[in-house]
């Protein structure tokens, strides 16, 4: 049976698990690509997991306001550093509408349709 850990965490089998998330603008335009994405893999219901550092406030801020969960921690070597691990567990949930952002999303990254 093959195994993937973020440090010690067990990552279950099945998962997905996103390695990086790049934005060179902030104008919510990840938010709306990140939302769209866990939408989209809901219907796999199959967990998503991503790691950031613990330094990196604006990750951190960003995975949880679209509603990552901090499941655990990995340290390094430097006191006080590491990486903090997020999931969103995909049970069958209720697709969220995208425009309901405040913003019109016609502006062909993503389309939600009713």
């Amino acid at each position: 049976n093959k195994k993937y850990c973020i440090g010690e965490y067990n990552i279950p089998l099945k998962s997905l698990i996103i390695n990086q998330m790049a934005a060179k603008y902030s104008n919510g335009t990840a938010g709306v690509l990140a939302k769209g994405f866990l939408n989209a893999v809901n219907r796999f219901g199959s967990p998503v997991f991503l790691s950031v550092r613990k330094d990196n406030k604006r990750a951190v801020r960003f995975y949880e306001k679209i509603g990552m969960d901090r499941v655990g921690f990995v340290p390094w070597n430097t006191p006080g550093m590491g990486l903090y691990i997020y999931t969103r567990d995909q049970k069958p949930r209720k697709p969220s509408v995208l425009t309901s952002l405040g913003k019109d999303v016609n502006d062909g990254i993503i389309r939600s349709h009713r």
